[in-house]
């Protein structure tokens, strides 16, 4: 009968090592992800797009927005309504790349980061960019001449090509 509470203590550790494992991993995980927010040096994936209007789409392509200290490629697909067309262009999405922007981070209360982004030069007034302490993201684009659109996805360390 002594067998049984021997193997309660061997699983007991086991389990409170995999505890602390984990828990050693998820803070270098967020201080990861820190570091690269805060350097303004890293890559926002979409995975999936959340029009205003409609239902969600799991994206299957590489969209994403790159942050290089001081300039921002964005290459996102839209959905939605436009108020206004560009003419002479056939390009669609959420275009951008520039250098001319705004940036702002602010700690959120339970983990993670809020970052502000207000490009200077293209009819995208905002972005607004939620990281949790693990990477998951939500970017919301806000645009003077189409709805609103969001998108879910994760913060990777930028390729460097």
């Amino acid at each position: 009968m002594k067998r049984p509470a021997f193997i309660y203590k061997v699983v007991l550790f086991l389990l409170s090592a995999l505890l602390s494992f984990n828990l050693i991993f998820a803070q270098e995980k967020e201080q990861e992800i820190k570091e690269l927010i805060q350097s303004k040096n890293f890559m926002f994936r979409a995975q999936v797009v959340l029009p205003s209007n409609g239902s969600s789409r799991v994206i299957t392509s590489d969209y994403d927005m790159q942050l290089i200290k001081d300039s921002i490629a964005v290459y996102l697909p839209y959905f939605g309504r436009a108020y206004s067309a560009s003419f002479g262009t056939a390009e669609g999405g959420v275009r951008l790349n520039t250098s001319k922007f705004d940036y702002k981070i602010k700690n959120r209360r339970k983990g993670g980061w809020e970052i502000t982004i207000d490009p200077q030069t293209s009819d995208i007034r905002e972005m607004y960019l939620i990281v949790s302490p693990k990477g998951s993201a939500t970017l919301n684009v806000t645009s003077t001449n189409r709805q609103s659109i969001s998108y879910h996805g994760i913060i990777l360390k930028r390729n460097t090509r």
